[in-house]
């Protein structure tokens, strides 16, 4: 298919807007008058549904101008089942004056599910993405995309810092929407409080045997995984930091 793309493709255009409009040029990043942001309030039920990923990209996108939407004619190619998105490459070297970008392309859109919810921040990476979104001052969920489904993390925010204390995975077409799950942010305060368990965190998370000496207390450990997450890629590897932060936070 890459080889005859060129051939294939009778009109791109790359924008942030849900404007349909195909031009017989080649991509090109165009400046984009970007409206303000939505803000939706809280929902009042505290719960939030589920949609697809072409409808949700198409209410909110306005949220993350950072992301454009590449929209393209393909013969054989239905655009409202297959997304294609541009995102500035850090690693990438400029091209004619303007910043790398990649093109990330995500077929059957209209059956990926995330929250219906306005997002923080939308981030890919290396099997699809993530998206953060802020509830509250001291409530954050995360949702990863995988291949059956979405993984969701649920954060508390302490010490000024959001940390994990629950996960959850619900399976495609299974629901309808999620429940706030509760917690006590004075019971997490408490737990950070007790001892390090030096051994089991090495069980959980063998990658911080050769940081240990530095790592003493509970934060010590939470500040690191965090800071570790960072240069993390990879959706497995980010859920198995998630599940390790729940883990230090209830226990």
């Amino acid at each position: 298919m890459t080889e005859n793309l060129a051939e294939m493709v009778s009109g791109v255009e790359e924008t942030n807007s849900n404007e349909e409009s195909f031009l017989d040029l080649p991509i090109e990043e165009d400046n984009i008058n970007i409206e303000e942001p939505i803000d939706e309030p809280v929902q009042s039920a505290d719960d939030i549904s589920i949609t697809t990923l072409n409808l949700w990209f198409d209410k909110f996108n306005r949220n993350v101008p950072y992301i454009n939407h590449v929209k393209v004619q393909i013969r054989g190619v239905d655009p409202s089942k297959t997304i294609i998105f541009s995102v500035e490459d850090p690693e990438g070297e400029p091209f004619e004056g303007n910043p790398a970008r990649q093109l990330k392309i995500f077929q059957n859109a209209d059956n990926i599910p995330v929250l219906d919810f306005t997002p923080e921040s939308m981030i890919f990476i290396n099997s699809g993405f993530m998206i953060n979104y802020l509830v509250s001052d001291d409530f954050l969920i995360t949702t990863y995309s995988i291949r059956n489904g979405l993984e969701i993390t649920y954060s508390a925010k302490i010490n000024d810092v959001f940390i994990p204390f629950y996960n959850e995975r619900i399976k495609k077409n299974k629901v309808t929407g999620i429940k706030f799950p509760t917690f006590n942010i004075d019971n997490f305060k408490e737990n950070i409080e007790k001892p390090l368990n030096v051994e089991d965190i090495q069980i959980h998370y063998r990658q911080i045997q050769k940081h240990i000496e530095t790592i003493t207390t509970k934060m010590d450990a939470i500040n690191w995984l965090i800071e570790r997450k960072n240069g993390v890629f990879d959706v497995n590897h980010l859920i198995q930091i998630d599940n390790v932060l729940s883990w230090l936070i209830n226990e």
